[in-house]
């Protein structure tokens, strides 16, 4: 049996300043898509912490961090079934809650 592989010739008949758009458009197409990629994976490797580590963090109860979960109070995110929290939305929430403290003594 022979291998045939499928090609396709295309002639293409174009000025110099529509060509270079569309390499141009190529290459911000992919770096566009380059950039995307890199933002999921910062995410990904961002650190993430559990409820009992997120008390631990605040000094509160794990009955305080469920509280603020389900009030909205601390953003969080399901990996599987598991609830973690990032660490760059405790420490807002950390500086947030420090700033209120300064304001009440």
């Amino acid at each position: 049996m022979e291998n045939v592989s499928n090609k396709l010739m295309v002639n293409l008949i174009t000025t110099p300043e529509e060509l270079s758009a569309f390499f141009k458009g190529l290459i911000n197409e992919s770096l566009q898509e380059h950039e995307l990629a890199k933002k999921e994976n910062e995410v990904i490797e961002e650190e993430l912490f559990t409820i009992k580590q997120a008390a631990l963090f605040f000094q509160v109860s794990e009955t305080t961090i469920h509280a603020w979960k389900n009030n909205g109070v601390l953003p969080y995110i399901k990996v599987k079934s598991r609830i973690r929290f990032k660490k760059s939305e405790m420490l807002t929430l950390f500086e947030k809650r420090r700033g209120r403290r300064r304001l009440h003594l």
